[in-house]
């Protein structure tokens, strides 16, 4: 999948295959939408635990990470 969608997901070799545990920036082009969308693209039914996982990441990182957000919508993405 990295090779077919790599320009489309806007994803590195290294945030595929990491090295680095805690690569905050990855982690952040990993969770990012399009990627759950290619996923979708690839194969809908073998990829669902993925999306879901990447979603939840998505959520995790909103509620913690966004400084724009109210504290209503920080317990809605928590």
């Amino acid at each position: 999948m990295f090779q077919n969608y790599r320009l489309a997901t806007g994803l590195w070799q290294t945030d595929v295959w990491v090295k680095d545990k805690q690569n905050v920036d990855a982690a952040s082009r990993l969770l990012h939408p399009r990627v759950r969308s290619c996923l979708l693209n690839c194969d809908d039914n073998e990829t669902v635990a993925t999306r879901v996982y990447l979603k939840i990441g998505q959520k995790m990182r909103n509620a913690y990470a966004c400084n724009n957000l109210t504290i209503a919508e920080r317990i809605e993405e928590a």
